[in-house]
């Protein structure tokens, strides 16, 4: 069964590259860019995430010194396009304090971690759950932590992949087994899966008529 599972996520990363072509994600300029993105985008789309990342370049709030330095009331006030964005500024300030007291502020020191010392040591930090974490260890560090967000759940669990397996962990071994350890496959995979579920495979009104994962799809197939 396993296997079965194995081959058809092999099959879908090709023919959604092949539908899509590369994505050369992530959206974020900077490491710093990447974590703090991580973080604005919890419960939100990039848009809002990008928007108050660019809010703190134009205050000249982007740098690991200037974020320790500041007070909450400036980052929630320069964040607030994200949403939930008194909650953010405290996470963003936890993560920054972290980089500040363990690393003397030095982040590339902090993502040069080892991915299971990394991952951890990310997850120590208020704020930063799975999902964040991984989409730091990927985007950020460049090492191999499939992200499981919503989109994948979505989508597999249409293609009939994930049957009741709902924890993290367990989904995301689904794709460690099928893919191994590959960031730059990793990279990809995630940002197709996001794309195919912003176009195609949409929450609500999915275009299953038009879509390239059509005949491994039994929610889809079962549409018409």
């Amino acid at each position: 069964m396993k296997s079965d599972i194995s081959l058809t996520i092999r099959k879908v990363y090709r023919i959604l590259m092949h539908t899509y072509g590369q994505q050369h994600w992530w959206p974020g300029k900077t490491n710093l860019d990447v974590c703090m993105g991580a973080i604005l985008m919890q419960n939100t789309n990039w848009r809002n995430a990008e928007s108050a990342l660019n809010a703190l370049k134009l205050m000249g709030l982007f740098s690991i010194e200037q974020l320790h330095a500041i007070s909450n009331l400036e980052l929630e006030h320069a964040i607030k396009s994200s949403g939930t964005y008194r909650m953010k500024a405290r996470k963003i300030k936890a993560f920054i304090d972290h980089v500040v007291l363990y690393w003397e502020g030095r982040l590339n020191n902090f993502l040069s971690l080892p991915k299971d010392e990394l991952r951890n040591e990310l997850l120590s930090i208020y704020g930063i759950g799975r999902e964040s974490a991984d989409t730091i260890i990927v985007y950020a560090a460049g090492k191999a932590s499939f992200i499981i967000d919503a989109y994948t759940h979505r989508i597999f669990g249409r293609l009939g992949l994930l049957g009741q397996i709902r924890n993290y962990n367990s989904v995301q071994s689904l794709f460690h087994q099928a893919l191994g350890p590959n960031a730059k496959t990793f990279n990809e995979y995630h940002a197709l899966i996001i794309q195919h579920g912003k176009i195609t495979c949409r929450s609500k009104n999915p275009s299953c008529r038009n879509c390239s994962l059509l005949n491994l799809c039994p929610t889809g197939l079962s549409s018409f």
